[in-house]
Parts: structure tokens; C-alpha cells; sequence
């Protein structure tokens, strides 16, 4: 278990390579996301990381929080952490997860971890679902759900638009004039900031400042957007992408990439012209450039599944849920069994509405891009 605030350069280099080489991707645990998080969204938790090293490798991390008592051991999320598959070299996979398994047979305290948002097949997690089993230990996956995602290269990767799609972007053609899709991500394009000070714009001023749920209405939540931009941004490994009609930007949407997969970030569009779907209508335009790119294999939704259009766009899916797996502690295997009714509870409390405070939204600046 390590501290961030005790991490070196190198300890971040090995992070840094050995996501690089990880089984699947998921850039919320990279430290470009991850330390940001940790830094401005920690509250009153104490999050750590989860390593496994040999040789000077990090060979898996996995950021967590620990349970009263360190009964448990829990995935670490934030409310902009949309995945949570553990960081693991591929090279040493199974012998990362074994190692873990391990050391996780020898914390007497520690009787439960549980893994959210993870993959339900994917064969990291099947050698840890295996590895533990032969400890003699139960596994339990709570709350599954299919997550749209677009498989480039599929055969159903190219879904006709519907007529209620095709329909609404007439409309806004008509409405507010020519449409055109612009597109930064260079790591020197100035149009990278100038387009999430867009979104954070049309965030504010829609249905979510309204509700006080907007970023800019938090300042942590700020600092941590603007934190995790700036890095992902230097690697150019951050699209924005804006709808323009005429010269008004209408909707903005941020991706993040690691390798091959593109994951849809964060999206937000003009409010007044919602009946015409403009955050959907670039969605769609997006989804098509990205086809042609040979670039990009998959594109992730990081949605859970609830909008029928999203569905029809992204025509894949990716089963998701969270593993609850004894561990060796007193009890483990019975409190392994109890999760599903635990978490659901959990679930219901948290779903109560909560009145937050905010502060004035912010004025952006991008007011005219590239055309794409």
C-alpha cells in the first residue's frame, strides 16, 4: 500500500510504464487522472495505492480505500471515475494477480474486496476469480449491466441514424444555421482549453447548474477538470470536439484516449435548443469520424446503459459489474454473500437528493473552431 504523497519520480515512471502496457485501458487510473482525483477529490477518505512490483516493475495498481477497521479493501472511486479495471502489465498478468491473492490470504484483518465497475470476462479477472477460488474462496458479481460501446470494424459498427436523429438535425440546420464539426487535440492547439471552457459554459447554464450539480458550481471538482486536462492534454491524448451552427457553438464533447480506445468523457450542450438534440447530433457526427479513423478500435460510452438513442448509436456492449470476493479473513466468505443485499441498501440511501451551493458559472471563449 503506498501513499501518493510519498511517491517519487520514479515510482510515477513505473506507473506511467506500466500503463503503457496494461491489459485492456482505463485512463482514470493512470496518475493523470488518478492523482488530480486524489488530490481535489479525496474529502474526508484517506485513498491509496494498491501495488504489486517485482524487479522494480509495477506489475498492477489499483487505487483503493480501506474499510473501518481495514475489514475491507474497495475500489476508490469519484464521481468522474467511470471504470475501475486495475492497472496490469500484460507481460506478467497472471502472476500480478496471483501475487495479490496472496498477499491478500496473509492480512488477517482484511476479509472483503470489492472491485466496481469491472469487467464481468475479461481474463485478468477470470485468473483472479480463478486464483481465489482455489483458495477456497466465494466470489459474488453485484449490480451487472451491458455498457454501449462501438466496436470499430463490427458489422453492426455502422447503425443506420434513426429518422427522429436525422429529423432534429435538419431542424437546427434550419433553426440556427450551417452545421460544422470542430475537433482539437493536438497537444499545441489552443483550441483544446478554449473548448472545455465551452463545456463548462453550457454545463452551467443548462439543466445541471439549475440543479446545482454543474462542475463549476464546485470548485474541487473545478481544479480537478482543469488539473487532469492540462496532463492529458500535454500527451495529446484529449479531443474536444464542438458543434458549431453558424458561429454559435451548440454542444461540446470531451473524449479521452489511451491507445486504440476512445472514451467519452464528458458531454454538455446549449440549452435553449434542446429539443433539437444537439449533444446527440454530435455524438453521431463524432461516432462517424471516428469510424474512419484506423487509429481507433473501440469507443466507450462510459454510460450505463439508460438513454435508447446512446443504445442505438453504440451498438456493442461490454458487461460490467462489481466483484465481491473473499479474501481469507474471519467471516470472509459469509460477508462475500451478504454484499448484493448490503450494496442495494447502500444504493438507496445514496440516491437521496442532496442541495449543494454553487458559485456563478464561468463565460467561455470558444466561439469558432476547425472545420473537421
Amino acid at each position: 500500500m503506498l501513499d501518493t504523497e510519498d511517491l517519487d519520480a520514479a515510482d510515477l515512471a513505473c506507473w506511467r510504464a506500466l500503463a503503457a502496457v496494461a491489459v485492456g485501458a482505463n485512463p482514470f487510473f493512470e496518475p493523470e487522472i488518478a492523482l488530480p482525483a486524489i488530490r481535489h477529490l479525496r474529502g474526508s477518505s484517506r485513498p491509496r495505492l494498491l501495488v504489486v512490483a517485482a524487479g522494480g516493475d509495477w506489475q498492477l495498481v489499483l487505487p483503493v480505500r480501506l474499510g473501518a477497521g481495514g475489514f475491507a479493501i474497495s475500489t476508490w472511486r469519484h464521481p468522474y471515475c467511470f471504470y475501475g479495471m486495475p492497472l496490469v502489465a500484460s507481460s506478467t498478468c497472471d502472476e500480478a494477480l496471483r501475487t495479490l491473492v496472496e498477499w491478500l490470504h496473509t492480512k488477517r484483518w482484511t476479509s472483503l474486496l470489492l472491485l466496481s465497475r469491472v469487467p464481468v470476462s475479461t481474463p485478468p479477472l477470470d485468473t483472479l476469480t480463478s486464483a481465489l477460488r482455489g483458495r477456497g474462496r466465494s466470489t459474488v458479481w453485484v449490480g451487472v449491466v451491458d455498457r454501449p460501446v462501438l466496436s470499430v470494424g463490427a458489422e453492426d459498427a455502422r447503425p443506420r441514424p434513426s429518422r427522429n436523429l436525422r429529423e432534429r438535425r435538419s431542424e437546427l440546420r434550419r433553426h440556427a444555421g450551417a452545421l460544422r464539426v470542430a475537433r482539437a487535440q493536438a497537444p499545441d492547439d489552443p483550441d483544446v482549453f478554449r473548448g472545455v471552457e465551452k463545456f463548462i459554459e453550457l454545463e452551467a447554464s443548462g439543466w445541471k447548474g439549475t440543479a446545482g450539480t454543474a462542475i463549476v458550481q464546485h470548485p474541487a471538482h473545478l481544479s480537478f477538470l482543469w488539473e487532469m486536462v492540462d496532463g492529458l492534454h500535454k500527451a495529446g491524448r484529449l479531443q474536444v470536439w464542438g458543434l458549431f451552427a453558424g458561429e454559435l457553438c451548440v454542444a461540446v464533447q470531451i473524449n479521452i484516449v489511451v491507445g486504440s480506445t476512445v472514451f467519452a468523457f464528458k458531454a454538455a450542450y446549449d440549452g435553449t435548443l434542446y429539443r433539437f438534440s444537439p449533444g446527440t447530433v454530435l455524438l453521431a457526427e463524432i461516432l462517424d469520424q471516428l469510424r474512419e479513423d484506423p487509429a481507433v478500435q473501440l469507443v466507450d460510452s462510459l454510460t450505463l446503459g439508460e438513454n435508447a438513442t446512446v443504445n442505438r448509436l453504440f451498438t456493442g456492449r461490454l458487461r460490467i459489474g462489481t466483484l465481491a470476493a473473499a479474501t481469507g479473513g474471519r467471516g470472509s466468505d459469509a460477508f462475500a454473500r451478504c454484499v448484493p443485499a448490503g450494496l442495494a441498501c447502500r444504493a438507496k440511501l445514496l440516491g437521496r437528493s442532496r442541495a449543494v451551493s454553487g458559485e456563478a458559472p464561468i463565460t467561455g471563449r470558444w466561439n469558432a473552431g476547425r472545420g473537421s
